[in-house]
């Protein structure tokens, strides 16, 4: 087997297990979601800001505008072309700056 073989399975395998791990953490917060049929997380945003409850981003863009949500995220909703649909973002704050955006469907 040669080194790139070796080096391929080996990744490939991480990337399996990992993906495993991910849906196992998932499930344990789906209730949580129970509201939107598909969620991901996004990103990690650093140097945010909150001014005016909204949030900006590390370079000044308005994120979301709508303030915090039962105190608990901060987001950006949009509706389908019937309005009949919805999709956008949520913002969960770690800690001062730093945020988790979650793309959600329904």
């Amino acid at each position: 087997m040669s080194k790139y073989t070796k080096t391929l399975t080996k990744t490939l395998f991480h990337i399996a297990k990992l993906q495993k791990e991910l849906e196992t953490l998932k499930e344990r917060i789906s209730e949580e979601f129970e509201d939107v049929c598909g969620w991901d997380v996004i990103a990690i945003l650093e140097g945010c800001t909150e001014k005016d409850n909204c949030l900006y981003d590390n370079k000044g863009k308005k994120l979301a505008k709508d303030g915090l949500v039962d105190g608990k995220y901060y987001c950006n909703q949009r509706t389908g072309c019937c309005e009949d649909d919805f999709y956008g973002n949520m913002y969960y704050k770690i800690r001062e700056g730093i945020f988790v955006q979650v793309y959600y469907e329904c």
